[in-house]
C-alpha cells in the first residue's frame, strides 16, 4: 500500500477517536506511569551528567561509549545497533538524522527531566518512532521550585560548576534557568573535554492543563584515541554544538507536541593535523523538526507524528540521493480491561504505520495481553513488528573505507515476541522474561576478518533471543535493584565477501547489574552502582572480554542547604574496551559541593 493510500486510513481512523466521546471506561483505564529509581547514582564523576550517566548502569539499557559516557555513547537495547533505541520527551520523539551515534546528545538538563521507563514491544511500536528495538520515554519535570549551585573538582584536572533555578512566578507559571560547565583532560592522553549547557523553560499549570516550553543549548568538545577507527594510535576528537526548541502541551488524556533540533559536528580523526571544508574534514549540519499528537478516547488510543529532516551541509557525506526526508508514523490500538472471578485481563491490540517520501511504506500489527492474578502476580505475552530507515552517515558515506556507506540500504524490519512474569510484593517488584527478535535488513558496518579496516555499512539478518530478569527491594534504610539480561544471536551476513561485524555482534551475552543506597546515619547516605558483562568473542578487542565496573558515591547532608559528594567511578580501573580497538576510560574521582535554597 502506498503512503498516498495510507495516510487518508490513518487520518480516518485518528480522527474518529479525537471526535469519539468520553466515558468512565475511558478514565478507569487512564495509564499510570510509576515511577522508581534505577540506579544508586545521578552525578558523572568527570563532566556534566547527561541521560547517559544514568543509563550506563541501568538494568535494561547498556551505554556503548567512547570515554566517558558523557562525550559520546551509543545506546542499545537488547542488544540492538545503535540507531534502533530512540528518544521520547514528553509528545515528541527526537531524532539525529546524520547519525544514531548522536541520539544521547539530549541537551535537556537532567534535573529538569523525570525518566519514566524503557518501552519495548508493543509500547514501542504505539509511542516510538524510526527504532526497531526500544523508546526511552521522558517526561518535561520543573514544576516545583528549586534554587541550586554546585562546584565539582577531580582527578585528570577536572572541574566543573553549575547553577539551577526555578521559580514559581504565580499560581500557573514557572520559570527555570539552568547553566553548566565542565573540562578536564581525562584518564588517558588526548582524552580530553569541554562541555557547556544552558536551558531556560517556562511551564503553565492551570490545574486542567499543562503547556511548557523548553530552550536548550548545548556545547561539546571531547577527545578520545582511537574512538571511532579503533586505532588507539589516532588521538580523535568530536566537536558538536546541539540547539533544541521543544513544546509539550497535555490536557486530559491529550498530549500535544514539537521540536526543532539542530546539530553542528567537526570530527577529527586526527587532531595533529587540520582540515575543514574539503572532503576529509567531516564536517556536518543537520537539522529535524517534529508535530506529534497522542491521547485516549474511550478504549481507543492513538498517536501520529510527522517529522522531516535535512542534512543541511556536510564535506563528506555527499554519495547519496537526497539530503532531505520526511516521515509519517501512527498508532491506533483498543486497549480494555476484563474482569473475571480469578484474575483480570488487560490487552491491547492495534496497528502501528510508518511511511516516509523516500522509502516504501509499512503497517505493522502489535498485540499485548495481561493477566493479572489476585495475588499480585501478572503474566503477559507481547508481540509487535516495528521498523526504521537509516541515518545519512550509512546512507552518503563513500562506499570504501572505515566509515563506507551504501545508498542501496532500505527499510529495517524486526518481528518480536516477549513472554513474562512480574509481581509487586510488600518490599519490591520482580520481573522475568524470554524474548525472541527477528530483525532484517539490518544496516551494520560489515568487513572482512583479513581486512578489517575496510568497513561498509550492509545490511545483515538477526535471530536474538534472550532473558531478562529485574528485581528491586527497599527497607527502611537501604535499596536495591537487581538486573540480569543473557542474549544470543544467530545472524547471516548479505554478502560472501564479509565475514565480520563492527556493531551488530559487538554485544554482551551476558550483562549484570547491582545498584544500592543505604542511609548509614542521618546525614551520611552510600550509593553504588556496579555492573558486570561477558562480550561476545571479537579478534579486534585488545582487552579481556569480561569486565566490572563500580561506581560508588558517599553523600553528606550535614543540613538542608548543603551537600557534599565524594565520588568514584570506574572504582577497580577496569580497561574493557567497550569497541574493539578503543582504549576504555579509566579510574575517576571527584568531589563536589552543592547548595541550596
Amino acid at each position: 500500500m502506498s503512503a498516498y493510500a495510507q495516510r487518508p486510513l490513518l487520518v480516518a481512523l485518528v480522527s474518529g477517536c479525537l471526535l469519539a466521546p468520553s466515558s468512565p471506561l475511558a478514565n478507569s483505564l487512564e495509564e499510570i506511569t510509576v515511577k522508581a529509581d534505577r540506579v544508586a547514582n545521578s552525578q558523572a564523576a568527570t563532566s556534566l551528567a547527561s541521560i547517559a550517566t544514568t543509563l550506563a548502569y541501568d538494568p535494561q539499557v547498556e551505554i556503548y561509549s567512547r570515554g566517558l559516557a558523557e562525550g559520546q555513547a551509543d545506546i542499545t537495547v537488547r542488544g540492538s545497533m545503535f540507531e534502533s533505541t530512540s528518544v521520547k520527551v514528553g509528545a515528541v520523539v527526537l531524532m539525529d538524522p546524520q547519525t544514531g551515534h548522536y541520539t544521547a546528545n539530549l541537551p535537556i538538563s537532567p534535573e529538569l527531566l523525570a525518566f519514566s521507563g524503557v518501552l519495548t514491544g508493543a509500547q514501542n511500536a504505539v509511542e516510538g518512532f524510526n527504532a526497531t528495538v526500544a523508546t526511552l520515554r521522558y517526561d518535561l519535570d520543573f514544576s516545583d521550585a528549586a534554587r541550586r549551585v554546585s562546584l565539582s573538582a577531580g582527578s585528570d584536572h577536572f572541574n566543573s560548576q553549575s547553577a539551577l533555578y526555578s521559580h514559581n512566578i504565580d499560581r500557573e507559571f514557572t520559570l527555570a534557568v539552568a547553566a553548566e560547565r565542565s573540562e578536564g583532560d581525562g584518564s588517558l592522553d588526548d582524552g580530553d573535554h569541554q562541555f557547556q549547557r544552558v536551558n531556560v523553560a517556562v511551564q503553565r499549570d492551570t490545574g486542567d492543563s499543562q503547556s511548557a516550553l523548553v530552550l536548550a543549548s548545548q556545547h561539546q568538545f571531547f577527545g578520545w584515541p582511537g574512538a571511532y577507527t579503533g586505532f588507539a594510535t589516532l588521538p580523535e576528537t568530536d566537536h558538536t554544538n546541539t540547539d533544541l526548541m521543544l513544546f509539550n502541551h497535555q490536557q486530559g488524556n491529550t498530549r500535544l507536541g514539537a521540536y526543532y533540533r539542530r546539530v553542528v559536528d567537526n570530527y577529527d580523526f586526527d587532531r595533529r593535523t587540520f582540515e575543514t571544508g574539503t572532503p576529509g574534514s567531516f564536517e556536518h549540519e543537520t537539522a529535524s523538526y517534529g508535530l506529534a499528537v497522542e491521547g485516549e478516547r474511550d478504549i481507543f488510543h492513538y498517536r501520529a507524528q510527522w517529522t522531516g529532516d535535512k542534512l543541511v551541509s556536510s564535506t563528506d557525506l555527499t554519495h547519496g540521493t537526497f539530503t532531505s526526508r520526511q516521515y509519517l508514523v501512527g498508532s491506533l490500538g483498543v486497549r480494555q480491561q476484563q474482569t473475571f472471578s480469578d484474575g483480570v485481563l488487560v490487552s491491547d491490540l492495534g496497528l502501528s504505520s510508518n511511511m516516509s517520501n523516500r522509502d516504501s511504506d509499512t503497517l505493522q500489527p502489535y498485540a499485548y495481553f495481561e493477566w493479572q492474578r489476585p495475588s499480585g502476580l501478572a503474566t503477559f505475552i507481547d508481540y509487535a513488528r516495528s521498523s526504521q530507515l537509516p541515518g545519512y552517515t550509512a546512507l552518503r558515506s563513500g562506499t570504501s573505507g572505515l566509515f563506507g556507506g551504501n545508498p542501496d540500504l532500505s527499510r529495517e524490519r524486526a518481528e518480536q515476541l516477549e513472554v513474562g512474569v512480574k509481581t509487586t510484593y510488600r518490599n519490591g517488584q520482580l520481573e522475568a522474561s524470554v524474548f525472541w527478535r527477528d530483525e532484517q535488513d539490518v544496516a551494520d558496518w560489515t568487513y572482512a576478518s583479513q581486512s578489517p579496516y575496510a568497513r561498509q555499512a550492509n545490511a545483515m539478518d538477526n535471530d536474538v533471543t534472550g532473558v531478562q530478569v529485574q528485581a528491586s527491594y527497599s527497607a527502611a534504610n537501604v535499596w536495591l535493584r537487581a538486573g540480569t539480561t543473557w542474549l544470543n544471536k544467530d545472524f547471516r551476513y548479505r554478502s560472501d565477501l564479509v565475514d565480520a561485524s563492527y556493531y551488530a555482534l559487538n554485544y554482551a551475552k551476558l550483562r549484570t547489574t547491582l545498584a544500592a543506597q543505604w542511609q548509614v546515619a542521618s546525614h551520611v547516605t552510600i550509593q553504588l552502582d556496579t555492573e558486570y558483562r561477558k562480550q561476545a568473542p571479537n579478534t579486534l578487542r585488545r582487552s579481556s572480554r569480561e569486565a566490572f565496573f563500580a561506581r560508588l558515591s558517599s553523600i553528606w547532608t550535614p543540613s538542608v542547604q548543603h551537600q557534599i559528594t565524594l565520588l568514584f567511578d570506574n572504582l577497580n580501573d577496569d580497561d574493557f574496551q567497550m569497541y574493539p580497538g578503543t582504549p576504555g576510560m579509566g579510574r575517576s574521582a571527584s568531589l563536589s559541593y552543592a547548595y541550596h535554597w
